[in-house]
C-alpha cells in the first residue's frame, strides 16, 4: 500500500514527530485530499499541550488545509457541495477526509 508522512503529537506535551503512515481510502461518502498545505492553529497547540480533557493521543494536528480531492467514494456524486473539513486527528489520526454535502465548523 502507499505510505504519505504525517507528522503526530506521540502523547501529551512531546514534540511533533514526522512518520510514515498508509494511506487511507475514503468511505462510500468520503472524499480523501492530496493536502498540499496546513496550518496549525491555537487550538491544535493546546491539543499538542495536552490541554483538551479526554483527548486520545497519538495525535494528527491540524484541520486548515490546502489541497485537491484525489479519491471519491462510491456513494459522492459529481457536483455536491463540499464545505470545511473537522480535525485531521479525529479522522483514523492519518489524512484529512472530506464528507460530501457536510457542514463543518
Amino acid at each position: 500500500m502507499e505510505k504519505m508522512k504525517a507528522v503526530q503529537v506521540p502523547k501529551a506535551g512531546a514534540d511533533f514527530e514526522i512518520l510514515e503512515r498508509e494511506i487511507p481510502q475514503p468511505g462510500a461518502e468520503q472524499m480523501r485530499i492530496h493536502v498540499q498545505a496546513c496550518g496549525i492553529c491555537h487550538s491544535d497547540v493546546i491539543t499538542k499541550e495536552g490541554l483538551f480533557p479526554g483527548i486520545t493521543y497519538a495525535r494528527v494536528p491540524g484541520h486548515e488545509v490546502v489541497g485537491v480531492i484525489d479519491e471519491v467514494g462510491a456513494d459522492v456524486k459529481e457536483g455536491r457541495k463540499v464545505s470545511g473539513l473537522g480535525s485531521a486527528g479525529t479522522v483514523g489520526k492519518t489524512a484529512p477526509v472530506l464528507r460530501a454535502d457536510a457542514e463543518t465548523s
